[in-house]
């Protein structure tokens, strides 16, 4: 939500509890056990999901020392990670401190 704390760039992300995932090369496959939904992550999202839980600024970080990306591409890709992942039911937004 625009505006909201949940889009601030220290709120905490955490995965959602009714996932698995698995790792698979530079991919990663995510199931959503409630809806049965898979969804496949490109390297790129690979790393962000593996960094979760975390902020979305350290996010961003992550995407500027493993792809080496300029500081605003980073956090553009890093919202439109949270953003997809969050609107498919796969992530959520946590208060700091809990998981």
């Amino acid at each position: 939500m625009p505006g909201s704390a949940e889009s601030t760039p220290d709120a905490l992300v955490v995965r959602s509890d009714h996932i698995l995932a698995e790792r698979v090369h530079d991919e990663t496959l995510v199931l959503d056990l409630s809806t049965d939904r898979c969804t496949r992550l490109n390297r790129s999202g690979s790393v962000l999901w593996e960094a979760l839980p975390c902020t979305l600024a350290d996010l961003a970080r992550r995407l500027e020392r493993e792809f080496a990306l300029d500081p605003a591409r980073a956090r553009a890709d890093a919202e439109a990670f949270v953003a997809e992942l969050s609107a498919r039911g796969l992530i959520r937004h946590a208060r700091s401190g809990a998981s």
